[in-house]
Formats: C-alpha cells, sequence, structure tokens
C-alpha cells in the first residue's frame, strides 16, 4: 500500500500473506509513479521493505527508499505503515 504524507490511498498491491514485503517493491513503484504521473522522488517506507534488491526495484523507478524507523518498535506485531509515498 501506498500513501500520500496526509494518508490518502495512491496505491495498492494485495498478495499472499506469505509474500515478502521487499519482492513487491517494484510492482508497487511502478504503480506510485503510473499514478501520479512520475511526480514521487522519494518513497519512505519501514525495515520489511529494505534491502539491496528492494532499493534497485525502487531505483528502476526513479523513487530512491528511505527506511522509516518508529519510535519504541521492537517487533513486526505493531501497525506499521507499509510504504508513503511522496510527491
Amino acid at each position: 500500500m501506498a500513501v500520500v504524507i496526509l494518508g490518502s490511498l495512491l496505491a495498492a498491491h494485495v498478495t499472499a500473506a506469505s509474500e515478502q514485503d521487499r519482492s513487491q517493491v517494484s510492482t508497487l513503484a511502478a504503480k506510485v509513479q503510473e499514478v501520479t504521473g512520475d511526480a514521487v522522488e522519494l518513497a519512505f517506507v519501514d525495515q520489511g521493505s529494505t534491502g539491496a534488491q528492494a532499493a534497485q526495484d525502487a531505483e528502476v523507478h526513479y523513487m530512491p527508499l528511505a527506511v522509516v524507523k518508529l519510535p519504541g518498535i521492537r517487533s513486526g506485531s505493531e501497525n506499521a505503515p507499509q510504504a508513503i509515498a511522496s510527491a
């Protein structure tokens, strides 16, 4: 899921729970750039969307990733945002 800073939905890509978040970066980045007319220059992501391949997949769509660590979260069980795109 990708939202703008104020929370409006830009794009969503639904997969099985067994799929890795980072393997979906390319598909979601392409959808975001499509709906925004390639206006997004940076994507803020949680740690589930990190790694060399995820970063490379986002760069193909001219959208570098910036990892956001929320204070106080120690495990993945809390509800953290998956991806936030900034236009």
